[in-house]
């Protein structure tokens, strides 16, 4: 077995043991095979190496005990498993003590930009020596890296969960400022109180409502091509409203104001429709109501000329 944390006798031979064994274990896991994320498809046991280097400490280590010593790694969703438990969790060949070391050196970066065995040796006392040769017989440095890695895709996913959330009620939003400004509108157009409304309000509005429903799903506040068409819809409205309020107070005008009042009402409700805030029911019943009304309009101008 490996020497212990807590043996006290000649500290120097065990040094030169654990020194001896990490230059070993370097030298061989130099020749296994990284992914792209510099994670290794396998990684040396330093049991079969202490054993062999023990009762043979001239000889080279032959091909039959390195692949002994070759244990495999598998992956999942890129992140490295063996026996079931991440690669930066204990080995089976690790003494709890070294584990402990390892935990310790591996979670520095919680509550600092950088690792260190300067660090480490000043919270645990243990000689910088040491714990250098501990780290290449444990392959503390690509467990650690393969730790980052995991860190790094768990904070993407709360990342991607917190932008889904935000999206979701960004969507909330969109919907109860469109449900609003078409209830609205439809209060305005029954009561003629439409043509009092201020432009640039209503363009307001629903600027800001069609860039908030364009982000809530994801998509540019404004289409690279839809600058024009909204240039378009600002002038029709702006056109419209101001002749309104220019004729509304206009006796001669009273029945051009009403029909101007209820083209207009489609154009912004057609806006309204294209930034998919209408649905289909509320444009019939909103068609029905205005077929209706210029009916009635036309029979009174009718029982006017008679």
């Amino acid at each position: 077995m490996l020497l212990k944390l807590s043996d006290t006798n000649k500290p120097d031979k065990k040094l030169k043991i654990l020194a001896l064994l990490s230059n070993n274990i370097k030298q061989l896991q130099q020749n296994m095979q990284l992914n792209d994320n510099n994670l290794p498809f396998s990684y040396i046991d330093p049991q079969v190496i202490l054993e062999f280097i023990t009762k043979f400490p001239n000889d080279e280590i032959p091909q039959r005990i390195i692949e002994e010593a070759t244990i495999n790694i598998d992956y999942l969703e890129e992140l490295p498993i063996i026996n079931g438990l991440p690669f930066w969790e204990r080995l089976d060949c690790e003494p709890l003590d070294y584990y402990k070391l390892f935990k310790l050196y591996r979670d520095q970066k919680n509550t600092d930009s950088t690792r260190s065995f300067e660090n480490l040796k000043n919270t645990t006392g243990i000689q910088v020596s040491y714990l250098h040769a501990l780290s290449g017989i444990y392959h503390w440095q690509p467990r650690a890296l393969a730790y980052d890695t995991y860190k790094k895709i768990e904070l993407e996913k709360v990342r991607n969960k917190e932008i889904k959330e935000l999206e979701s009620n960004h969507l909330k939003a969109a919907k109860k400022i469109f449900d609003y400004c078409v209830d609205y509108f439809e209060k305005l157009a029954t009561t003629n109180e439409i043509a009092k409304m201020p432009p640039s309000q209503i363009i307001d509005w629903w600027e800001k409502a069609a860039k908030l429903g364009r982000l809530s799903l994801g998509m540019p506040s404004d289409k690279p091509n839809e600058s024009t068409q909204i240039n378009q819809n600002k002038v029709v409205i702006e056109k419209q409203l101001n002749f309104n309020q220019t004729n509304q107070n206009n006796p001669n005008q009273k029945n051009l104001t009403i029909n101007a009042d209820k083209k207009f009402l489609q154009e912004v409700m057609d806006i309204l429709t294209t930034a998919k805030a209408l649905p289909k029911e509320i444009i019939a019943e909103q068609q029905v109501k205005e077929q209706t009304e210029i009916q009635i309009i036309e029979a009174d101008e009718i029982t006017n000329d008679k």
